[in-house]
């Protein structure tokens, strides 16, 4: 049975466009990350700890309260 969709090929769907972009941008995360040793997760909270820029230990809740920067 054919797909109720209104596009004439999947190439059209911006949903697998971004789907695509988002797989490719994991990928370059992987790669960029793996001579480090480092998940992307590990990577996000090591700079979640130097934007917050104190020598004191962090909580979690401090961690998890913590803005993402703005680029």
């Amino acid at each position: 049975m054919p797909l109720d969709t209104r596009f004439g090929a999947a190439s059209e769907s911006t949903g697998l466009l971004l789907w695509q972009v988002g797989n490719r941008w994991q990928a370059e995360q992987r790669s960029t990350l793996k001579p480090f040793g480092l998940t992307h997760v590990q990577f996000v909270l090591l700079a979640a700890l130097t934007w917050l820029g104190v020598d004191a230990p962090v909580t979690q809740k401090q961690l998890a309260d913590t803005p993402a920067p703005i680029r």
